[in-house]
């Protein structure tokens, strides 16, 4: 809009509007990032109700989506760092030997092979190298573990019909324990 020495007075209202940009609320969300790349907002026009969408109300939404994947993923890496550092370079073997021909789970090469079923039972199985870091929390811990576990297995495998329904709550309270250790 080209206003120069214009008096707002002066200015029409045509000069002011924008067009709108109308989608359809079953598009694509991949059409809708690119769509407000373009324009600051969007109409979505659901059940003959136009309703306002824009780029704060998108980044809200994914991040309420994201959220469970980014906590779950945080709450592995801290159990990898607390597994390295409790067991150092002799992680790899301690869990070739706990995981060995004899034991159902299948045996992981490293500690980025583990399952949270791994996890759960190495730590269990090697509790009294454990027990300092957890305060003698020993089922609390593996219960933690294996209920995130099972969190995880259902997102990651689309068995979740609404993300909502996680208990984020939990998820946040094990990101910070575990990230307090």
């Amino acid at each position: 809009m080209e206003v120069d020495q214009k008096g707002l007075d002066r200015i029409s209202v045509g000069a002011a509007v924008e067009d709108v940009h109308t989608i359809s609320e079953d598009e694509n969300i991949l059409t809708v990032f690119d769509a407000l790349a373009e324009h600051t907002y969007l109409v979505v026009i659901r059940d003959d109700e136009w309703r306002i969408l824009t780029d704060y109300d998108l980044l809200t939404r994914l991040k309420q989506m994201l959220e469970p994947f980014l906590l779950i993923e945080s709450i592995e890496m801290r159990l990898r760092e607390i597994f390295e550092r409790v067991f150092g370079d002799a992680l790899s073997d301690r869990l070739a030997e706990t995981f060995g021909e004899e034991h159902p789970l299948p045996t992981p090469t490293s500690v980025e092979h583990c399952s949270y079923a791994h996890y759960a039972q190495f730590i269990s199985i090697h509790w009294d190298e454990f027990e300092s870091l957890f305060d003698d929390q020993q089922d609390v811990i593996r219960e933690l573990v294996l209920e995130i576990g099972d969190m995880r297995n259902r997102l990651f495998h689309f068995r979740v019909e609404d993300p909502d329904e996680f208990d984020r709550d939990l998820l946040r309270f094990g990101q910070s324990y575990f990230s307090s250790v």
